[in-house]
């Protein structure tokens, strides 16, 4: 559910799928829009074989890694002060 202001987008809780993971994601999007700012919190299961593509990794892998993070500041530099830990995860094939 999202409610939109003139300045601000609050979102109480978006579910998407990233990499064949369910994340749910909440927080607001503040402006003026020309200097947006952001504090986000992401949830959900990430497949590290996903991660590691985009990362460029040599080592295949394999398993889930439970995220928990928070994107807050500026759009143009934010900060990601994330906790997160894995719940299955082991090198692939």
């Amino acid at each position: 559910m999202m409610r939109i202001l003139p300045t601000r987008l609050e979102i109480r809780r978006v579910a998407a799928t990233w990499e064949k993971a369910r994340v749910t994601i909440a927080g607001r999007v503040d402006g003026p829009f020309d200097q947006t700012r952001i504090d986000l919190t992401a949830r959900g299961d990430v497949e590290l074989a996903g991660i590691g593509g985009r990362v460029g990794s040599t080592m295949p892998l394999a398993g889930l890694v439970h995220v928990d993070g928070k994107l807050e500041g500026p759009v143009a530099s934010p900060r990601w002060p994330p906790t997160s830990h894995s719940t299955s995860s082991r090198p692939g094939p």
